[in-house]
Protein backbone atom coordinates (compact mmCIF):
# COMPACT_ATOMS: atom_id res chain seq x y z
CA UNK A 1 0.00 0.00 0.00
CA UNK A 2 2.80 2.25 1.16
CA UNK A 3 4.54 1.32 -2.54
CA UNK A 4 1.13 1.62 -4.08
CA UNK A 5 1.22 5.81 -2.98
CA UNK A 6 4.62 6.49 -3.19
CA UNK A 7 4.21 5.53 -7.04
CA UNK A 8 1.63 7.56 -7.54
CA UNK A 9 3.33 10.20 -6.22
CA UNK A 10 6.15 9.67 -8.24
CA UNK A 11 4.08 9.41 -11.68
CA UNK A 12 2.44 12.47 -10.66
CA UNK A 13 5.76 14.81 -10.45
CA UNK A 14 6.39 13.32 -13.47
CA UNK A 15 3.22 13.88 -15.44
CA UNK A 16 3.92 17.83 -13.97
CA UNK A 17 7.68 17.79 -14.98
CA UNK A 18 6.34 16.69 -18.45
CA UNK A 19 3.37 19.26 -18.49
CA UNK A 20 5.59 22.25 -17.99
CA UNK A 21 8.38 21.10 -19.80
CA UNK A 22 5.50 20.87 -23.11
CA UNK A 23 4.46 24.54 -21.86
CA UNK A 24 7.97 25.93 -21.87
CA UNK A 25 8.62 24.28 -24.99
CA UNK A 26 5.28 25.69 -27.11
CA UNK A 27 6.40 29.14 -25.15
CA UNK A 28 10.02 29.09 -26.96
CA UNK A 29 8.74 28.24 -30.46
CA UNK A 30 6.17 30.47 -30.45
CA UNK A 31 8.33 33.10 -28.89
CA UNK A 32 10.98 32.47 -31.39
CA UNK A 33 8.78 33.36 -34.56
CA UNK A 34 8.90 36.90 -33.11
CA UNK A 35 11.64 39.77 -32.80
CA UNK A 36 13.58 38.58 -29.60
CA UNK A 37 15.77 41.67 -29.65
CA UNK A 38 17.87 42.13 -26.03
CA UNK A 39 17.85 42.60 -22.37
CA UNK A 40 17.86 46.14 -22.48
CA UNK A 41 15.39 46.51 -26.09
CA UNK A 42 13.37 43.32 -25.87
CA UNK A 43 11.19 43.07 -28.51
CA UNK A 44 7.61 41.08 -28.23
CA UNK A 45 8.74 37.19 -28.14
CA UNK A 46 11.62 38.12 -25.74
CA UNK A 47 9.79 37.24 -22.63
CA UNK A 48 7.99 34.69 -23.98
CA UNK A 49 11.03 32.66 -25.03
CA UNK A 50 12.64 33.57 -21.37
CA UNK A 51 9.49 32.59 -19.97
CA UNK A 52 9.35 29.04 -21.97
CA UNK A 53 13.41 28.23 -20.81
CA UNK A 54 11.98 29.09 -16.97
CA UNK A 55 9.49 26.27 -17.37
CA UNK A 56 11.44 23.98 -19.07
CA UNK A 57 14.39 23.95 -16.62
CA UNK A 58 11.73 24.07 -13.82
CA UNK A 59 9.66 21.13 -15.26
CA UNK A 60 13.06 18.66 -15.87
CA UNK A 61 13.43 19.69 -12.12
CA UNK A 62 10.12 18.80 -11.22
CA UNK A 63 10.24 15.51 -13.30
CA UNK A 64 13.67 14.85 -11.65
CA UNK A 65 12.00 15.18 -7.79
CA UNK A 66 9.81 12.38 -8.70
CA UNK A 67 12.90 9.76 -8.62
CA UNK A 68 13.55 11.18 -5.36
CA UNK A 69 12.09 8.72 -2.47
CA UNK A 70 9.83 10.35 -0.13
CA UNK A 71 11.42 12.21 3.24
CA UNK A 72 11.21 9.67 5.92
CA UNK A 73 12.83 10.39 9.07
CA UNK A 74 11.16 8.71 11.72
CA UNK A 75 9.90 5.81 9.80
CA UNK A 76 6.24 7.38 9.39
CA UNK A 77 4.40 8.32 6.01
CA UNK A 78 5.23 12.12 4.97
CA UNK A 79 1.29 13.71 5.05
CA UNK A 80 1.04 13.83 1.33
CA UNK A 81 1.48 9.62 1.95
CA UNK A 82 -0.14 9.25 5.27
CA UNK A 83 -3.95 9.89 4.37
CA UNK A 84 -5.86 10.58 1.34
CA UNK A 85 -7.96 13.59 1.88
CA UNK A 86 -11.61 13.13 2.16
CA UNK A 87 -14.19 14.51 0.53
CA UNK A 88 -14.39 17.35 -1.75
CA UNK A 89 -10.83 18.74 -2.45
CA UNK A 90 -10.15 22.80 -1.28
CA UNK A 91 -10.45 24.91 -4.27
CA UNK A 92 -10.44 27.96 -2.42
CA UNK A 93 -7.23 28.58 -4.02
CA UNK A 94 -7.60 27.70 -7.45
CA UNK A 95 -10.71 29.75 -7.75
CA UNK A 96 -9.46 33.27 -6.23
CA UNK A 97 -6.77 32.45 -8.92
CA UNK A 98 -8.85 32.78 -11.63
CA UNK A 99 -10.92 34.46 -10.16
CA UNK A 100 -7.57 37.43 -9.58
CA UNK A 101 -7.20 36.92 -13.42
CA UNK A 102 -10.74 37.61 -14.31
CA UNK A 103 -10.65 40.57 -12.44
CA UNK A 104 -7.51 42.06 -13.33
CA UNK A 105 -9.44 41.51 -17.22
CA UNK A 106 -11.88 43.76 -16.45
CA UNK A 107 -10.22 46.33 -14.03
CA UNK A 108 -7.60 47.01 -16.38
CA UNK A 109 -9.87 47.53 -19.42
CA UNK A 110 -12.12 49.73 -17.28
CA UNK A 111 -9.23 50.87 -14.22
CA UNK A 112 -6.14 50.79 -15.45
CA UNK A 113 -3.01 48.60 -15.07
CA UNK A 114 -2.12 49.64 -11.18
CA UNK A 115 -5.79 49.11 -9.96
CA UNK A 116 -6.07 45.69 -12.04
CA UNK A 117 -2.48 44.55 -10.80
CA UNK A 118 -3.39 45.55 -7.34
CA UNK A 119 -7.06 43.50 -7.58
CA UNK A 120 -5.43 40.59 -9.16
CA UNK A 121 -2.68 40.11 -6.38
CA UNK A 122 -5.34 40.87 -3.51
CA UNK A 123 -8.01 38.33 -4.83
CA UNK A 124 -4.87 35.82 -5.34
CA UNK A 125 -3.41 35.84 -1.98
CA UNK A 126 -6.98 35.49 -0.11
CA UNK A 127 -7.11 32.43 -1.96
CA UNK A 128 -4.54 31.05 1.16
CA UNK A 129 -6.44 30.43 4.40
CA UNK A 130 -3.57 31.82 6.34
CA UNK A 131 -3.22 34.94 4.52
CA UNK A 132 -5.06 38.19 6.19
CA UNK A 133 -6.83 41.01 5.28
CA UNK A 134 -3.94 43.11 6.04
CA UNK A 135 -1.57 41.27 5.03
CA UNK A 136 -2.79 40.55 1.14
CA UNK A 137 -3.35 44.85 1.07
CA UNK A 138 0.18 44.90 1.88
CA UNK A 139 1.09 42.08 -0.38
CA UNK A 140 -0.68 44.04 -3.37
CA UNK A 141 0.79 47.03 -2.50
CA UNK A 142 4.11 46.28 -2.86
CA UNK A 143 3.83 43.69 -5.71
CA UNK A 144 1.82 46.71 -7.73
CA UNK A 145 5.09 48.98 -6.04
CA UNK A 146 7.16 46.55 -7.92
CA UNK A 147 5.58 46.17 -11.23
CA UNK A 148 5.48 49.80 -11.47
CA UNK A 149 9.40 50.34 -10.67
CA UNK A 150 10.00 47.80 -13.24
CA UNK A 151 8.29 48.16 -15.95
CA UNK A 152 7.61 51.68 -16.21
CA UNK A 153 10.26 53.21 -14.61
CA UNK A 154 13.00 50.91 -14.94
CA UNK A 155 11.83 49.54 -18.40
CA UNK A 156 10.53 52.58 -19.83
CA UNK A 157 7.15 50.98 -20.94
CA UNK A 158 4.19 52.97 -21.76
CA UNK A 159 1.85 50.90 -20.03
CA UNK A 160 -2.43 52.36 -19.59
CA UNK A 161 -1.98 53.01 -15.39
CA UNK A 162 -4.94 55.36 -14.97
CA UNK A 163 -8.33 55.06 -16.60
CA UNK A 164 -8.43 57.20 -19.73
CA UNK A 165 -4.38 56.39 -20.40
CA UNK A 166 -2.97 54.70 -23.55
CA UNK A 167 -0.42 52.59 -24.84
Amino acid sequence: MIQERASRMLRRDHYAGLLLMAIGAIAVWQGLTAHIGTLLRMGPGYFPVMLGIVLLVLGVLVALMGFAPPHVPDGTLPDALAHDAPGMPDTRGAVAIIGGLFAYLIITRFGGMVAGTFALVFISAMGDRTQTFQGAVVLAAVVTGAGLALFVWGLQMHLPLWPGSSF
